[in-house]
């Protein structure tokens, strides 16, 4: 994820994150370096858990709920059919940079 983070830093300052995985991740010291980043972005990270396979009203109803600015889909193989769910989706191509 910190490499993800860090190729798209421009915009992510004050972000709201949210972290889905189990919490004893955290505790690592791998995630040192994910947690310093995350604390210099001022960014607030939110422990959410998530199935992962969310169907599409369950979508909406984050999306409805979160009124995020923009959607960004990852870990996805249909990434277009956000843009025919969701007016705000900005598609990210891998290892390319990415700004808000």
């Amino acid at each position: 994820m910190l490499v993800d983070l860090r190729r798209i830093k421009e915009g992510i300052e004050g972000a709201t994150l949210i972290y889905s995985m189990w919490q004893g991740y955290l505790e690592e010291d791998r995630m040192r370096r994910f947690r310093k980043f995350v604390d210099e972005m001022s960014m607030t990270m939110v422990s959410l858990h998530t199935g992962g396979h969310a169907d599409i009203d369950t979508l909406k109803e984050v999306v409805d709920t979160v009124k995020p600015k923009t959607i960004i889909p990852i870990h996805t193989f249909k990434p277009d059919l956000y843009e025919d769910l969701f007016p705000n989706v900005l598609r990210a191509e891998d290892r390319k940079a990415i700004t808000i």
